[in-house]
């Protein structure tokens, strides 16, 4: 029973970081008063591009470059649409999703519908001295990758940098009210042109995680609804960094009991209603968060420059 218990520990800290970092991106990118539904096509071109560039090079830091520079890109674009031009925003993030997921599965399946499947170079975990040797936890804790460890020390860093510093508050009085923090003298669409680039460069390191330090490989359709979740992430937690870093390991921690369950050969219950955990569990977190409560009060509404401006 201990051992299925810290496998499922685990599992959860593992399985839950592209959530965390999709999720992260997207609560500093919500913060501005933008909303990107296209979270789960940007984590399948980001890591379909951190995958080539790997595969190419035998390099996981070009890869993850490349990730992370795929994520930059199509924050980049998104923010043309619907910050500059004023497109409604969740109609832009679905086709955004749309247009990713085809275009990855494409790509994939021109350049490497015969190839020979080796492993990536990916993201080795690291023991840190000491705490490693730990009873119980030391191995679940301190022996993982070192993107597992970057992801926990942005739940912080973003928590401080949303509520104690100047850009933060710029961001949180974008998302507000635009109008308001226009008469102070912020410039409204640099702010969130800011926060949708990095919010979609988060979404890119999810996708990089995802084949770098997990599967280390790429396949069609590999992010299986972790942008989705991720969004729901944001809700659930208030759009607090500490409350979605405990979301992101809840969804974790049953990606890994569904996979332990299945591997133990528990056939009680049917494997397709293990599948379905992860997001019945969104529904029933949805609905325990009494709607979105907290949400930024300009969340979703273009903003248009004053014309005394």
């Amino acid at each position: 029973m201990l051992e299925f218990l810290g496998i499922v520990l685990s599992g959860g800290i593992r399985l839950c970081i592209p959530f965390l970092l999709a999720a992260l991106g997207e609560n500093l990118t919500e913060k501005s008063g933008v909303r990107n539904l296209g979270l789960e096509g940007i984590i399948l071109a980001s890591g379909f591009g951190s995958f080539y560039v790997a595969y190419l090079t035998g390099s996981a830091g070009l890869g993850l470059g490349a990730g992370l520079a795929v994520g930059a890109a199509i924050g980049a674009s998104l923010a043309l649409v619907v910050v500059r031009l004023g497109a409604n925003q969740l109609i832009t993030g679905v086709m955004v999703t749309i247009l990713c997921t085809g275009l990855s599965s494409f790509l994939y399946s021109r350049f490497f519908s015969s190839a020979v499947i080796t492993p990536l170079p990916g993201f080795k975990a690291v023991h840190i001295p000491g705490l490693s040797q730990l009873p119980v936890v030391g191995r679940l804790l301190f022996g993982q990758n070192i993107l597992v460890y970057v992801a926990m020390a942005l739940v912080p860093l973003f928590a401080v940098f949303l509520s104690r510093t100047k850009l933060g508050l710029k961001i949180k009085a974008c998302g507000e009210s635009p109008q308001t923090a226009e008469t102070a003298g912020i410039e409204v669409y640099h702010i969130r042109y800011f926060a949708l680039i990095l919010g979609s460069m988060m979404s890119g390191l999810a996708g990089s995680y995802l084949v770098l330090a997990d599967a280390k490989w790429f396949s069609h359709g590999m992010s299986a609804g972790r942008g989705w979740i991720a969004l729901a992430i944001v809700i659930f937690g208030r759009w607090r960094p500490p409350l979605v870093l405990l979301g992101a390991f809840l969804y974790g921690a049953i990606y890994a009991l569904q996979v332990g369950l299945q591997a133990v050969g528990i056939n009680v219950i049917p494997y397709q209603f293990l599948l379905m955990l992860p997001y019945l569990a969104i529904l029933v977190t949805l609905v325990a968060s009494q709607g979105e409560a907290g949400k930024p009060a300009a969340l979703g509404r273009p903003f248009r420059r004053s014309r005394y401006n």
